[in-house]
């Protein structure tokens, strides 16, 4: 759990804030769309404990 917050924390500020700017307001759908898919994806995999699995492939 802690693993995905770290990851999203460190994610987030690596999109660049100029290109935000530039994006339109149906890529700022999207991109909350993608978000919510890539939230529910994680909580589901959270939730079936597929992610340690995961970690000790790596």
């Amino acid at each position: 759990m802690d693993v995905v917050i770290t990851a999203t924390a460190l994610i987030i500020p690596l999109i660049p804030f100029r290109l935000i700017r530039h994006i339109t307001t149906l890529g700022i759908v999207t991109i909350i769309c993608l978000t919510m898919v890539i939230t529910t994806v994680i909580t589901k995999a959270i939730r079936t404990q597929a992610i340690p699995m995961i970690l000790t492939k790596f």
